[in-house]
């Protein structure tokens, strides 16, 4: 589950440089790396399945992998969202409290969607 992960995270990483190299924009970027991010999910979830499998608490490995790979694309779309508003020239005003409680929901978000995606299936 380690290597699947490790080598997933490849794949954003991948995308991220091709976003750059091409020198697309904020928001071109933002969509590629989350898509990209659909592949190390993927993996990721793979990975637990194969981790899983034959044990007590085995998966139905196609719809963990899908649902793995959707979450993480949200993830990554919304783990991303901060840098790219600020690329974009959109920028948060830190003094103001709500932005504070925006950016801990999202992190919160972010942190259970995973997570949540797989508890669905077990």
């Amino acid at each position: 589950m380690t290597v699947a992960e490790s080598v997933g995270f490849l794949i954003p990483v991948a995308g991220m440089a091709i976003c750059a190299a091409a020198e697309w924009s904020p928001w071109a970027t933002w969509l590629t790396v989350a898509i990209f991010g659909a592949g190390e999910g993927a993996l990721l979830g793979l990975g637990q399945a194969e981790a899983l499998y034959g044990t007590e608490v085995a998966v139905p490995v196609l719809k963990w992998v899908a649902v793995t790979s959707a979450a993480a694309a949200f993830a990554w779309m919304l783990g991303m969202l901060p840098s790219i508003l600020n690329d974009a020239g959109v920028l948060a005003d830190m003094s103001n409290p709500a932005v504070w409680v925006a950016f801990g929901v999202g992190a919160v978000l972010l942190l259970l969607s995973i997570p949540t995606a797989q508890f669905r299936l077990s």
